[in-house]
């Protein structure tokens, strides 16, 4: 069953069926550790790199303004979710920005 059937046909389809087998890998995975009692103490990370680029790839950044490489927004902005149940409360929305580059040295 293809659930990408209303993105019109071409890359911008191709994007959403990518998005649709992360969005599926990423629940069988947290699925599979429930299941062996791993969920609550482990740490998962979901980001992408930034800004859709335009012209390439179909991406549409609205209602950011700029594509990637710009400095405006749409340039920078990620997608960033973190989820380690025993550590972290649920359903938090951080607004400051935040980079990859800290990742590392913020989990140890």
């Amino acid at each position: 069953m293809n659930r990408n059937l209303h993105v019109p046909e071409g890359t911008r389809r191709k994007l959403a069926g990518a998005m649709t087998a992360v969005d599926d890998g990423g629940g069988k995975l947290m699925e599979t550790l429930k299941e062996q009692g791993l969920y609550e103490n482990t740490l998962i990370v979901l980001l992408s790199d930034n800004g859709g680029p335009t012209r390439v790839h179909a991406s549409v950044n609205t209602p950011l303004r700029g594509v990637k490489g710009d400095v405006w927004e749409g340039g920078v902005r990620v997608p960033f979710m973190v989820s380690w149940p025993e550590k972290i409360k649920p359903e938090q929305v951080v607004d400051t920005p935040v980079s990859s580059v800290d990742l590392l040295p913020t989990f140890l």
